[in-house]
C-alpha cells in the first residue's frame, strides 16, 4: 500500500476511461486489504473520486447519444 500516491482530481479529467476504470479496481482492492483505519478512509474518498469522473462520462455519453439520435430523427421527419 505505500506505492499508492493519491492523484489530483484535475487530472482524472485527462486520463482515458481505461485507467480511470483500472485505478478504480486497484483502489477497491487496496480498501479490501487495509487495515489502517485512516489510510483506508483517504482512499475510499480517492476511489469516490474516481468513480465520480466515471458516472460524469458515462452519463455525457448517454445524454450525446441520446441528441444524436434525436437530431437524426428531426433530419428523417423534416424530408
Amino acid at each position: 500500500m505505500s506505492d499508492f500516491r493519491p492523484t489530483p482530481s484535475d487530472d482524472f479529467i485527462t486520463m482515458d476511461e481505461e485507467r480511470l476504470r483500472h485505478n478504480v479496481r486497484n483502489l477497491k482492492r487496496i480498501i479490501r486489504n487495509s487495515r489502517d483505519r485512516f489510510k483506508r478512509s483517504q482512499l475510499e474518498v480517492e476511489c469516490c473520486y474516481v468513480q465520480r469522473e466515471i458516472d460524469v462520462r458515462d452519463r455525457r455519453r448517454a445524454a450525446h447519444a441520446e441528441y444524436l439520435s434525436k437530431k437524426t430523427q428531426r433530419r428523417m421527419e423534416a424530408r
